[in-house]
């Protein structure tokens, strides 16, 4: 726990100050947090999904796809592990949509995108109507139901997409700006 907690604070000081040498510091060392928790022990869950999240900050900053498919495999143990009642699942599940949706934009396999509005929709589903998250889940989902309009042409998700969105900007318990993100969709980044 740790381990991974200090590979959390220097991925934050990497996003703070940019200073690569901390990203791949956090990656060393939630590495080594994964190694080391055994598979059965109850923080197991937390050291996957920080790990995986510093991975996709790494992708999001060099592009390197095997930091993305990694951060993908970490995030599908994590939510495997997380049992139904765990706190996190829908924070893990979120996590792992907007990576398999980095990897459609990337790629353009539609598996990915299909399996992220499902992760999407789950994480949404165990998420009570006044949490703050449920704002950033509803953006999510919008935005995969986007692409997959903006791929098939299909008005039913760009439809969809913006009665999510519009919910999405309702929330009164959501952060501002993801309640912005919701009435402006894809034009307005978080």
């Amino acid at each position: 726990m740790i381990l991974s907690n200090l590979g959390t604070a220097l991925r934050t000081r990497f996003e703070r100050t940019g200073a690569t040498a901390d990203l791949d510091q956090a990656i060393q060392i939630g590495r080594e947090a994964v190694t080391t928790t055994p598979t059965d022990h109850p923080n197991r869950i937390g050291t996957l999904s920080n790990f995986g999240t510093t991975l996709q900050t790494r992708f999001e900053r060099t592009g390197a796809t095997a930091d993305l498919d990694q951060a993908i495999q970490i995030g599908r143990e994590a939510a495997t592990a997380a049992p139904t009642d765990h706190p996190n699942r829908p924070m893990i599940l979120s996590n792992l949509g907007t990576a398999l949706h980095a990897r459609f934009e990337r790629t353009g396999a539609v598996a990915d995108l299909n399996q992220a509005m499902q992760v999407d929709r789950e994480a949404l589903a165990a998420t009570p109507t006044d949490h703050p998250n449920r704002a950033i889940y509803l953006v999510n989902l919008g935005l995969a139901l986007q692409s997959r309009f903006e791929r098939a042409g299909a008005t039913a998700d760009l439809d969809e997409a913006v009665h999510i969105w519009a919910r999405a900007s309702r929330l009164p318990v959501a952060p501002i700006a993801v309640r912005l993100r919701g009435w402006f969709g894809r034009l307005c980044p978080l």
